[in-house]
């Protein structure tokens, strides 16, 4: 739904000094209509040298999250968008 859709953003820092994590992998399963999770609504991408990610999609209920990257401990969060919100930030 690119231009039509729900967008998530955000940067992916350390949580010992707050500094951005290049290269970290973000994975995002956004609840499709019916509250299933489909594979094919899923994505992982990587963070930029700032730390950034952005990633657009069907505006959910919720979208679940796990964030990892070398010499850190993983994180999984889940988000909650209630009223059709088009945009989000974790």
């Amino acid at each position: 739904t690119v231009g039509h859709g729900h967008i998530l953003s955000g940067i992916v820092r350390s949580s010992r000094d707050c500094a951005p994590i290049a290269g970290a992998q973000v994975e995002l399963w956004p609840e499709a209509p019916g509250g299933s999770h489909p594979e094919v609504e899923r994505a992982t991408l990587y963070a930029d040298s700032a730390g950034a990610y952005q990633f657009e999609c069907a505006p959910p209920d919720h979208i679940h999250m796990r964030v990892s990257a070398p010499g850190h401990r993983s994180f999984a969060s889940n988000a909650y968008h209630p009223g059709g919100r088009a945009l989000g930030t974790f």
